[in-house]
């Protein structure tokens, strides 16, 4: 797996995007590698943003944070003193060797920058691996959050959605993955009145010579989304699935938001169509009364 050089040549950029990564993306106790050769660098860190779902405002939004004081204080000055007794003398490779069980606590508070609202994060730093080991809100109640949009129109896959969330905040990759492909599966085989015993991308093929249901910017994996969902429930183990799937899960969530755009204009047709038929029946009565008084 390759290593996130997160501090490399001072940039702080790069440093702070990886831990944006991992506080927006990851999910608890997944251990992800850097360079511990850059741990002393941290104290340089002054200011973060992420984006996160806000629940006050209701919506995904930018997160700040003036972590200068945590860094210098707290967390820097622990790595510092551990730096302090490292025998004089020991090689780059062995002060490795000395830090691979060493471990750092960092906490983080980051406030919505339109509300206020404050948002908790603790990771750990064990050697040359850092994961997130406590968070409020949860990652799933966070995400989940995000995925409401789905949940009136569409709500049989909200459902199944905020399982597989769940499921993958949890470590369970291949049931994460079972998840998402019941909503695939569902969104074909509901568009197809004869589908016994045959394969899903014939079942596929046949949906779209009427109905397109994967998005063009994805046309290229079209015949490998099944292909990848059935291997993380039959072949791949949870630490396969938990690495594919935000990819994955990016896919499903695209063809629900047309699944979605589709349903919410069906319901502004049919909206229209009714207000519009109204009028015109209630000036059509009106017309006759007209000619009823001879008006």
């Amino acid at each position: 797996m390759a290593r996130h050089n997160i501090f490399a040549n001072y940039d702080l950029d790069e440093q702070k995007a990886f831990i944006a990564q991992v506080l927006e993306n990851e999910p608890p106790y997944k251990k992800i590698p850097f360079d511990m050769k850059w741990y002393r660098d941290f104290n340089n860190i002054a200011k973060l943003s992420i984006n996160s779902y806000c629940e006050h405002c209701a919506s995904e939004k930018v997160f700040t944070g003036d972590i200068d004081d945590v860094m210098h204080n707290t967390f820097s000055d622990d790595v510092f003193r551990s730096v302090g007794r490292v025998p004089n003398g020991t090689t780059s490779s062995n002060q490795d060797e000395y830090f691979a069980d060493k471990s750092f606590f960092l906490n983080l508070e980051l406030n919505c920058a339109l509300c206020g609202e404050t948002h908790y994060y603790s990771l750990l730093f064990t050697g040359d691996k850092v994961q997130k080991i406590g968070q409020y809100p949860s990652y799933a109640s966070s995400e989940i959050k995000e995925l409401v949009k789905y949940k009136n129109i569409i709500s049989k896959y909200y459902t199944e959605l905020t399982k597989s969330v769940s499921a993958y905040s949890q470590r369970m990759g291949v049931a994460a993955f079972i998840y998402l492909r019941r909503i695939l599966e569902d969104l074909v085989d509901k568009r197809i009145a004869d589908k016994d015993g045959k394969k899903f991308i014939d079942k596929l093929k046949e949906v779209e010579k009427t109905e397109q249901i994967i998005p063009d910017n994805l046309s290229a994996v079209k015949s490998q989304i099944y292909a990848i969902l059935s291997k993380g429930v039959h072949e791949y183990d949870d630490e396969e699935c938990l690495q594919l799937y935000l990819a994955v899960k990016y896919v499903i969530t695209s063809l629900l938001d047309m699944e979605l755009k589709k349903k919410e204009d069906e319901k502004k047709v049919a909206e229209a169509v009714k207000m519009i038929q109204n009028k015109l029946a209630g000036g059509k009565e009106y017309g006759q009364t007209q000619d009823a008084n001879g008006k």
